[in-house]
């Protein structure tokens, strides 16, 4: 296992695709698992393929599946808590994910492992894991417990001016060798107030207390609320794209 590099996102435009010569086949039959229920995880990393990539499972060289992992992520990582250690917090939780999920995906993709032992090329299969917390004002913040925990959540980044910072810890295992990558990725989320009774239809929707630190910025009633940002709104919303680009790319040229 790689030791963590944490890294303070900046904002880009340009979308994030995973390189044509791993989408055409040039690296083999690539399989990424995402080890996430987050619906919003799932949008995102399946941006990861170009519109033209090959939809049909039969001929299509990277391969999309998911794995919902079973923690209590409230029993993990205790003492980066109490040590108010945010990057600490989220790459635990991402290998402890890991750690459920790895027996049940070795199994299910056993074929897949068996070629990859055997040496034959363009095996890959890939979990991803990751968790993402809040950091306001020195308080590590997760998903709100209470709808009076998100109100306060969201009132604090408006009315006193400290932004969300977003802290998401990634982790991505090679299935085949068990080899493990782990990176840090930063970005910052600025609120402007939002007015008591948006916060109230917001929080009644529900989504948002599944979200870290309370708050969504692709919420259409949060909007006109949003303020700057330091970071892709990938990074923000917890699947950074460009360092899990990066993290794919590397294992698998490390197989060829």
């Amino acid at each position: 296992m790689t030791s963590a590099s944490t890294s303070e996102s900046t904002s880009s435009s340009a979308p994030v695709t995973l390189s044509p010569r791993i989408v055409n086949g040039n690296a083999g039959t690539v399989t990424i698992v995402l080890g996430s229920s987050s619906k919003w995880r799932r949008q995102l990393i399946s941006s990861l393929l170009p519109n033209s990539a090959p939809t049909d499972p039969a001929h299509a060289h990277i391969r999309l599946d998911f794995a919902s992992p079973d923690i209590d992520e409230k029993s993990v990582a205790l003492d980066a808590r109490n040590r108010n250690d945010a990057a600490a917090v989220t790459t635990i939780i991402a290998h402890a994910k890991a750690d459920a999920l790895v027996p049940v995906l070795r199994e299910k993709y056993a074929t897949e492992l068996k070629a990859a032992a055997a040496g034959v090329a363009g095996a890959t299969v890939l979990l991803i894991t990751s968790d993402q917390v809040i950091v306001c004002n020195g308080e590590i913040r997760e998903k709100p417990e209470t709808p009076e925990m998100c109100k306060a959540y969201m009132k604090s980044y408006g009315h006193d001016g400290h932004p969300a910072e977003c802290v998401n810890g990634i982790v991505v295992t090679n299935l085949a060798t068990g080899a493990r990558t782990e990176r840090v990725v930063i970005g910052k989320q600025y609120w402007n107030p939002v007015p008591e009774p948006i916060l109230d239809k917001v929080i009644g929707k529900g989504d948002i207390m599944h979200c870290a630190g309370g708050f969504m910025i692709d919420e259409p009633l949060l909007h006109p609320f949003v303020g700057r940002r330091d970071a892709d709104e990938d990074v923000i919303m917890g699947m950074p794209l460009r360092a899990l680009k990066d993290m794919i790319e590397e294992n698998v040229n490390c197989e060829l």
